[in-house]
């Protein structure tokens, strides 16, 4: 009851003084404690950092994947690349005859494009097995100045013979056939040969006419040959005894001119290796299975409804002088 009393002592003073100063009775619904309006300045939504938050991390997750996405597009490019280059050193130095198959020969090309032919101008002098060879002959077709066949026979199956009008010592055949004649010149191991010749059919650019070397030349049953053709292939044969060996099928060579372009044609007899160049590439290198022999030009076409002709312009012999 005292504190009640009190209590009611207390309103009651309370009462009198809020009459004083003309103030109301006061409520008994009326909170005791006065709370102030809310200061925006100081509050933060909590939806502001999540949102700010999450578009960071959308932000820096794109900005990764664009990163990854170039670097990895950047990375498929040079792997190509390197795959390429690296194709094309293992095709020089395992099958250096092959180029890459179905088509893509052309995409070669583009990376890495079929070599011209070397300089007229020749050089005094070429390394041959670790032997110094000079040059011994150089002959422009211009005239009849070497002892090559000039042979016509009746059924026009074959015309061999210096045009001197067009500065070429030509082979014509007819569909189906192939003729050749050698140097006349006797050579002695090591040696080397070159040879500039142009490849039609019929004076269009099928791929069916070919030109080439004879190697190791015995007779007419014995010898290597050594053929392009007008489509950017190669091939290498064995006649022996009269029987045809293919040491390599006619395949893409990355080195071949084509479509009736100029290519320079090699042969080098070390003694123990024979070894066949085009345009200044090597192409092939074989343990020879016949002695050392002649050299000879051969034209011919597989191309069994077309005639074809090889144009030869000039000639070079290295070797050991007199």
């Amino acid at each position: 009851m005292e504190a009640f009393e009190e209590h009611r002592i207390t309103n009651q003073i309370s009462a009198e003084k809020r009459a004083e100063v003309q103030l109301s009775t006061p409520r008994h619904t009326a909170k005791k404690i006065v709370k102030r309006p809310p200061n925006t300045s100081e509050s933060v939504s909590p939806v502001l950092p999540g949102m700010f938050l999450w578009t960071l991390a959308i932000i820096t997750a794109t900005l990764v994947l664009l990163a990854f996405r170039v670097s990895n597009t950047s990375a498929m490019r040079i792997n190509f690349a390197q795959s390429l280059t690296s194709a094309s050193q293992r095709i020089g130095t395992v099958f250096p005859i092959l180029a890459i198959w179905n088509g893509s020969a052309q995409t070669e090309q583009d990376v890495s494009p079929t070599p011209s032919p070397i300089p007229m101008t020749p050089s005094s002098q070429v390394v041959v097995g670790g032997t110094s060879l000079q040059l011994l002959l150089e002959k422009y077709f211009t005239s009849p100045n070497l002892p090559l066949a000039q042979d016509a026979p009746t059924d026009k199956r074959w015309v061999m013979g210096f045009l001197p009008n067009e500065n070429v010592y030509r082979i014509r055949v007819a569909p189906g056939y192939a003729a050749w004649s050698t140097l006349g010149v006797e050579l002695t191991p090591p040696f080397r040969v070159e040879t500039s010749v142009k490849v039609l059919v019929d004076l269009d650019k099928s791929p069916q006419g070919y030109a080439g070397l004879l190697g190791r030349y015995q007779d007419e049953l014995n010898f290597y040959l050594f053929t392009i053709d007008s489509g950017g292939e190669s091939q290498l044969q064995l006649h022996q005894n009269g029987q045809w060996i293919t040491v390599t099928e006619w395949l893409p060579t990355y080195a071949v001119n084509q479509g009736g372009e100029e290519n320079i044609l090699a042969i080098e007899d070390e003694g123990e290796f024979l070894r066949f160049y085009v345009n200044g590439a090597p192409i092939h290198e074989i343990t020879p299975l016949l002695p050392p022999g002649a050299v000879g030009l051969i034209g011919g076409t597989r191309d069994t409804t077309k005639a074809a002709e090889s144009n030869f312009q000039w000639i070079r012999v290295y070797g050991n002088s007199p």
